[in-house]
């Protein structure tokens, strides 16, 4: 009975117990594991936002760096 209190349970019908417990799991899930992840992924330090202008910078230095002395 403990865990109908604490996920906020309204019945004593098991299959439907089962049912409001699962959809208070996803719930919980949704907001506190998926919703966070997708506004990190939105957020301006993400590093695929700059992965071009970083690529672009890396190919330039290994150019200057492997150019050949004697041209």
């Amino acid at each position: 009975m403990d865990k109908q209190l604490f996920y906020g349970v309204e019945s004593d019908d098991p299959g439907v117990i089962l049912l409001q417990i699962a959809e208070a799991l996803f719930q919980d899930y949704m907001e506190n594991i998926v919703d966070k992840a997708y506004h990190r992924l939105l957020t301006l330090d993400n590093v695929s936002k700059c992965r071009p202008e970083i690529l672009g910078r890396l190919e330039e230095k290994s150019r200057c760096v492997f150019a050949p002395v004697f041209s």
